[in-house]
């Protein structure tokens, strides 16, 4: 990636920037790099794949799936737009860029707009509110004449670029009032120009659009079925779907000769651009055609041509400007839609099969989240899981098993798991073992050790590895896919215990029939989220073949958790408290045995991109919980992390504190089980509170909720023999 200036493209103030989002009283937002503040966000988008480019000679906008970003032409260093800085959300249409108003209108997917100038972010929800309008769905924006004008599945549009609203709309501009799609939309003199799926119709400026009678159909002398229209001086341009352009004018109607798979019209200044053959070219109004660049020697979605420069969309390399040997793009996981694992302290991302059209091209690449910073590692094809078992990280893909030790990355030459044997699970047990779950062609399970010695056992009735976890026991706990959901094996290859769980009582009595994610805690209980609710196993090394084991389901505020909830993903902090992920109601936090519930993220109440969370991973270490979702990933700094072995100097922080602080006190380095006391140097004890992992935060109050005023504080730590000492202090000024 490029590196280069600051662009000076949205200097702004964070008030304006967060003036559209809703009120967030409990969330402070944060792109830092390193460890963020306890409470703060980030996001972790994939920018390689880029599907759609706009701009101007000084600025590029890149839009990817679930990603925007721009740059100075002069010095590339992109900076990247995100919910965080104020956006409505992810799930990107397109973006236009008014040269005029120096104005990015971005739209979504259901029919919301964003407006983004250098000083404000604003945004407009006519269409996404409006109960009239059930298609709304945006095909084209043209800014023509100062105004936006959009070409939507209702009709047609005009936006006030300046004022930030719909000015009018003009919907059922079809047959008898119909409603029909409107793909593309031009003004010629005082005429404006719809293109349907029919064919053209047009209108005179001057009168009531809203009258279906004002509209006459165009008479082109052609059925040719056309997808975009541009106006050029007095001439029309239109591509059709056999991918040549044509030119009409005043009832001459002609194919510009020499244009045959074209991909894209674009207008830029008195000329209309557009690629073909892997090169890019330029027509005029006379519909001479010059070649602007011929073979550009990579494949790309879109382009954008500036003064100096031409611009490539790829799939792989984020931006390419041509000369260059590196694209343009901000680090980031490898795909828009991840798999999060940690790997040793670190947090890694990886796609699981092609997931699109843009993966295709990043499947190699496993990313790895470490100091703040997206790496990406030398890895093999086609991962499927990754895990770090004794130091080693291990990679499971689709054509076998590799193992990465001391930076060097070997396939695992076992003769059972060889090219073209696909790894679905790896876990690691007792005594260091490493456990593989296979898929193809017979589903097996592999036992063996850190070189790679492995003893294959054939488990009776598995379809299908999807995760492994193992007890202290040796019990390997197996989600198993299978057509329609998962579902909960256990399986021993000592003993011979092979049982599989449901909702039938005294054989699981799960909550629900599909299980979607398993997580064994430090307790060795075994937690399950289903398409119907939550539950666990109590100590589940203890369950044998023959007995009743029914799931217990937690209380909360005296009635079933997340009852009828499809649950996607669970795990459990250093503090016990509960993360679970649903499939549309966004993220739950529930403190320690359900007593209470710390936060539910939506997407009204939070940057989550999408209610519909994919995956779950937290770096016990940092605190920071990282999150896929369908729309994008994220990652949330929350208060748990693992305990210290053993009781050295606490980290405090922030310190000194400032007179305006409103955030909490943060003290990480404590041990388990472990009581810390904050005193006065005169020795008033004004806090004292249980330590159940390896932080704790404090909200600056003392038992009488009085906020503790100037002075040195002292931190004292019990521990669990009952020995007290200073292991910190802080200042407040």
């Amino acid at each position: 990636m490029k590196q280069g200036a600051e662009n000076a493209f949205l200097m702004v103030s964070p008030k304006l920037l967060f003036g559209c989002l809703l009120s967030l009283s409990t969330v402070n937002f944060s792109m830092a790099q390193g460890d963020i503040a306890v409470g703060s966000w980030r996001f972790h988008l994939s920018h390689q794949y880029i599907k759609q480019l706009t701009g101007s000679d000084e600025t590029v906008f890149a839009l990817g799936e679930n990603s925007l970003f721009y740059f100075s032409t002069s010095e590339p260093t992109p900076k990247t737009l995100s919910k965080l800085d104020g956006l409505y959300g992810h799930n990107f249409e397109s973006i236009t860029f008014d040269l005029a108003n120096k104005t990015l209108l971005i739209t979504y997917t259901d029919g919301t707009m964003n407006l983004v100038t250098e000083s404000a972010i604003r945004r407009i929800n006519d269409i996404r509110t409006n109960a009239l309008i059930t298609e709304k769905t945006i095909r084209k924006v043209r800014i023509i004449n100062g105004a936006g004008w959009l070409a939507a599945d209702f009709g047609l549009a005009r936006v006030n670029l300046t004022e930030g609203f719909i000015e009018s709309a003009y919907l059922n501009l079809g047959p008898s009032g119909s409603q029909v799609p409107i793909l593309d939309v031009a003004i010629l003199s005082n005429e404006i120009y719809a293109l349907t799926e029919s064919g053209v119709i047009r209108a005179s400026l001057s009168a009531n659009l809203r009258d279906l009678n004002q509209w006459e159909r165009l008479d082109l002398g052609t059925t040719t079925p056309f997808i975009q229209l541009i106006a050029l001086e007095e001439e029309l341009f239109f591509l059709g779907q056999n991918q040549q352009v044509y030119q009409w004018n005043s009832g001459s109607f002609d194919w510009v000769v020499g244009t045959f798979g074209v991909e894209n019209l674009k207008l830029s200044g008195e000329r209309v651009n557009f690629s073909m053959e892997n090169a890019i070219y330029s027509l005029d109004a006379n519909g001479n055609l010059e070649i602007i660049s011929s073979n550009v020697g990579n494949e790309f979605n879109d382009f954008l041509v500036t003064q100096e420069d031409i611009f490539l969309a790829t799939s792989d390399r984020g931006i390419y400007k041509l000369g260059d040997a590196e694209g343009v793009y901000p680090p980031g996981p490898p795909s828009s839609l991840v798999n999060f694992a940690q790997l040793n302290g670190q947090t890694a991302a990886f796609a699981s099969g092609l997931l699109n059209s843009g993966d295709k091209k990043t499947q190699r690449q496993l990313g790895v989240f470490s100091s703040g910073n997206w790496e990406n590692w030398e890895a093999p094809d086609k991962i499927q899981t990754v895990a770090n078992i004794n130091g080693i990280n291990y990679i499971g893909t689709q054509n076998g098993l590799f193992r990465q030790d001391d930076d060097e990355l070997s396939h695992v030459s076992h003769p059972l798991l060889g090219n073209g044997v696909e790894i679905g699970a790896i876990s690691g047990g007792p005594a260091g073992k490493v456990y593989i779950g296979t898929n193809t062609p017979t589903p097996r399970l592999f036992v063996g050790d850190n070189q790679d010695q492995f003893i294959g056992y054939e488990v009776a009735g598995l379809q299908r590895f999807d995760k492994i976890l193992v007890d202290r026991f040796g019990n390997c706990w197996i989600l198993e896919t299978q057509q329609g959901g998962g579902r909960l094996r256990v399986y021993n290859p000592e003993n011979g215990l092979n049982r599989t769980f449901g909702t039938q009582i005294n054989n699981g009595a799960l909550p629900g029939q599909w299980v979607r994610d398993i997580y064994l805690d430090s307790e060795q209980n075994l937690w399950i989220a289903t398409n119907q609710g939550i539950a666990y196993f109590f100590n589940a090394p203890g369950i044998d073949a023959s007995a009743a084991v029914n799931a217990v389901l937690p209380i909360f505020e005296n009635r079933l958790a997340l009852a009828n909830t499809a649950a996607t993903q669970i795990l459990l902090a250093p503090d016990r408290s509960i993360w679970i992920g649903t499939e549309n109601q966004g993220l739950w936090h529930f403190g320690p045995d359900f007593e209470g519930l710390i936060r539910n993220f939506t997407v009204q109440n939070s940057p989550l991109p999408s209610p519909e969370i994919r995956s779950l991973a937290l770096n016990e270490k940092s605190g920071e919980l990282f999150i896929s979702t369908s729309e994008g990933s994220l990652s949330f700094r929350a208060e748990s992390i693992r305990p210290a072995d053993n009781l050295g100097v606490l980290k405090i922080y922030p310190n000194p504190i400032r007179n305006d602080f409103n955030g909490v006190l943060s003290i990480e380095g404590t041990t388990d089980f472990s009581t810390l006391k904050i005193a006065t140097t005169a020795g008033r004890v004004v806090a004292s509170m249980a330590v159940g992992a390896g932080k704790v935060t404090w909200n600056l109050r003392d038992p009488s909720g009085n906020r503790i005023g100037p002075g040195v504080y002292l931190v004292y730590v019990v521990d669990e023999a009952g020995r007290e000492r200073t292991a910190g202090n802080f200042l407040v000024h």
